[in-house]
């Protein structure tokens, strides 16, 4: 799969808005809206899954300063790197 990483998203955008945004572009994309665990708020980012490298190209240049929610967003293409993850402090961390 294919991804992209959008940024600058209001933290009151709904996943619906950002998916409404991607389908005008790209039908078979889907859209992710990570949120806090706690709270429930936008993190202000956003994931994108193209089907297809065509796809992500496509949607990279279509959205790159599209304006959601009257914000003009950053979008850059994301690989699902291994990386070490700091615990969270409520946490312990086990070293493997």
């Amino acid at each position: 799969m294919f991804k992209l990483f959008v940024a600058n998203l209001d933290y009151a955008t709904s996943l619906e808005e950002v998916q409404n945004v991607v389908n005008e572009y790209c039908s078979d994309c889907v859209a992710e809206l990570p949120r806090d665990r706690k709270t429930g708020a936008g993190k202000g980012f956003a994931f994108i899954t193209a089907t297809s490298q065509e796809n992500q190209e496509h949607l990279l240049k279509k959205l790159q300063g599209a304006s959601i929610k009257g914000r003009s967003v950053s979008v850059k293409k994301f690989t699902d790197s291994p990386r070490r993850r700091m615990p969270r402090r409520d946490e312990e961390y086990n070293e493997r």
